[in-house]
This record gives C-alpha cells, sequence and structure tokens, in this order.
C-alpha cells in the first residue's frame, strides 16, 4: 500500500511539473531578436538616408602602415549614431585584408567592428583585441570587389550591414561622446605595408527619431 502511495505521488507531482511547464513564458529566441535588429537596421537606413548627414560624404583610400591601424576621421562628435562607407577590395588578393568602422573612443579604448577577406566579421576592441566573430555572408570577398559597410550605435547596441543586409549585433560598453573613423589593418596578418584600400560614400548620421519618420503626413484640403 506504501509503494502504491508513493507512485501516485510521484506521479501527481510530474503533472503538476508539466502543467507548470506549459504556463513559464517563453521569451524571443535569438532569431526573432535578430530579426528585429536586422528590421531596425533597414529603418534606420531608409530615415537617415532623407537627412543630410553630420560629416561627408568622404572618399580616398587607406594606405596601411606596418604595426599601426590605418584610419580616416569623419569629424563628428556623437554617442548614438549611424555610419555608411563603401570600400573596395585589393585586387591582390594573394594577402588577406581587412576593414571596418573604430568608434567610441574613449582615452586609448576604442570599439572596432571589422570585416574581412576571409568573409568574417570580427569585433575586436582596442586594446584587448577580437572578443567575437562570425560568417558575413553578404561580403564580396572578390579581387576588387565593392562592399558596403552600415553601422548603428544605439546606446551599448552596435549593429552591422554589409550590401544592405543585416550582419550581426554586439553589446558595446557604455556610451561615450567621440569621433568616428575607418579603419583598415587591424591584423598584423591583413597589413601590408604602403597596401592601399580605397573608399567612397563614408557619412555619419545622428540616430534618426523613426517615430517622427512614420507619422503620415495630413491629408491637404482644397
Amino acid at each position: 500500500r506504501c509503494l502504491m502511495r508513493d507512485v501516485a505521488l510521484r506521479s501527481l507531482l510530474a503533472t503538476l511539473v508539466w502543467l507548470a511547464a506549459l504556463t513559464l513564458p517563453v521569451g524571443p529566441g535569438p532569431a526573432m531578436a535578430q530579426d528585429d535588429d536586422a528590421a531596425y537596421l533597414a529603418d534606420v537606413i531608409g530615415a537617415r538616408d532623407a537627412e543630410p548627414p553630420l560629416s561627408g560624404p568622404l572618399s580616398g583610400s587607406l594606405v596601411q602602415q606596418a604595426a599601426f591601424a590605418s584610419v580616416e576621421s569623419a569629424g563628428v562628435s556623437v554617442s548614438d549614431f549611424t555610419a555608411r562607407v563603401v570600400f573596395q577590395n585589393p585586387d591582390d588578393d594573394s594577402a588577406p585584408w581587412d576593414f571596418g568602422f573604430d568608434f567610441g573612443r574613449n582615452g586609448d579604448v576604442s570599439q572596432r567592428l571589422m570585416v574581412d577577406s576571409t568573409g568574417v566579421w570580427r569585433y575586436s576592441p582596442y586594446p584587448d583585441g577580437a572578443s567575437d566573430s562570425g560568417p558575413a555572408s553578404s561580403l564580396d570577398a572578390a579581387p576588387g570587389g565593392v562592399n558596403t559597410l552600415d553601422l548603428v550605435v544605439d546606446g551599448e547596441t552596435g549593429i552591422l550591414g554589409v550590401n544592405g543586409e543585416y550582419v550581426t549585433t554586439i553589446a558595446l560598453p557604455p556610451v561615450v561622446i567621440s569621433d568616428v573613423f575607418i579603419t583598415s589593418g587591424v591584423y598584423g596578418s591583413t597589413t601590408v605595408d604602403g597596401r592601399e584600400i580605397p573608399f567612397e560614400d563614408f557619412a555619419v548620421w545622428d540616430l534618426p527619431d523613426l517615430s517622427a519618420a512614420a507619422e503620415v503626413s495630413p491629408t491637404p484640403s482644397g
């Protein structure tokens, strides 16, 4: 009789655990979060492109230097912002290359979000070095190929797009007011002294107010 009572109690406990699991709230999964970030990136790009930038568009070349990362400044002072640049890959693919954004400078510390010729994005804050990476499937890594990079920095969140497609979201340290740079030659393996990385359309905008952009204008009378 005691054995039957123990079996019944275990059965009742299992049923209660199952019912409790059914009532627990389920948070959004990684795929849903990425969809939200991809939509937000697209909305920011659409809204910002209708406004004049704070800086740019700038064009030129980043000239790599042995033992140093090459940078080009936008000449702005921002915390939350969005930026765009169009890079051209080196025609010679015998050595790896990289390019991307340098931002959030605070003393000797800066945030770097890069892509490279292996088709990978890398979050490489200075001076800590690479802390996260993943595939950038929309990157054109062909010799002489052209790639458009978009960056959104909103508080402690950074979102990277490549050629109009969402690539990744990264967690950033507390925001600081800083200039925004494009950069190349962040890694020794991707630096060839004197190699030029052409760029164009480098521009920086304040983060647009999407709620204002979504307001529908009243219908004119008459």
